[in-house]
């Protein structure tokens, strides 16, 4: 599909994926040939109907208008200061979607971070050595407006506009069990699903995630609030930063 620009073509707003009541959306590639295969964009629109992706080579098509509204920018990192350029270009009242950069190996990390914290466009990372359950669950966060960083890769907490990093891990595997969760007692599933929450992941993602019904988070949930002694998972997921951050120093 051509795009056209902003001024050719007006977003269809309406139109609704009938299999799941979602508006319909779309996912922007930009990315050189064969940095992102057709195999992970069969399995983004298999997991999301109501997503449509569209991949592009020139940084232009992130200016451009689509049949449906822009709902995420995957990014070759190579990319980023020609997005950072074009972005200073927009107005206030036409801000970019969420942008996440592609990181195709592990041992680019360090690059990524580096660009992601001087980055005014760029929330996010996906890496594509990720379990393909783990992988959609991270697109599905970010399509909710989250954003995920794999191990490794954290926020400084001197940039304001950057919350704590995040300690979920890549894979599915526990985290590093904190002193005070150990001490309430939590079990090590209990613990990787409270990751998961302190991610910002909902209940589903987490499910998907861990090949988990919904119910059984929910047991999970229930019983990491009552040993916490908290009231609801943001209490329990703030403890859990708190408890890591406090292991690392």
């Amino acid at each position: 599909m051509d795009f056209k620009s902003r001024d050719e073509q007006n977003y269809d707003m309406s139109v609704i994926c009938p299999d799941t009541g979602h508006p319909r959306r779309t996912m922007l590639v930009l990315a050189s040939q064969g940095l992102f295969p057709p195999s992970m964009v069969h399995a983004i629109e298999r997991e999301f109907p109501w997503i449509t992706v569209e991949q592009r080579t020139e940084v232009a098509a992130a200016d451009a208008r689509y049949r449906f509204p822009l709902a995420l920018i995957l990014l070759d990192p190579d990319l980023l200061a020609s997005l950072e350029a074009l972005a200073a270009t927009r107005g206030r009242d036409q801000p970019l979607p969420v942008v996440g950069l592609i990181e195709q190996e592990s041992r680019d990390r360090e690059k990524v971070l580096t660009l992601v914290e001087r980055s005014r466009v760029a929330r996010s990372v996906l890496p594509m050595n990720m379990r393909l359950d783990v992988w959609l669950s991270v697109i599905r966060l970010m399509l909710s407006g989250g954003e995920y960083y794999p191990p490794m890769i954290k926020r400084e907490p001197e940039v304001p506009r950057h919350p704590a990093a995040s300690l979920e891990p890549a894979t599915v595997q526990a985290p590093a069990k904190p002193t005070a969760l150990q001490l309430a007692g939590l079990t090590p599933r209990e613990i990787e699903v409270l990751g998961m929450v302190a991610l910002g992941m909902q209940n589903k993602s987490i499910a998907s995630a861990f090949s988990l019904s919904e119910h059984t988070v929910k047991i999970h949930l229930h019983n990491i609030i009552a040993k916490l002694g908290v009231h609801n998972r943001t209490q329990a997921a703030a403890m859990y930063r708190e408890a890591a951050t406090n292991q690392e120093r």
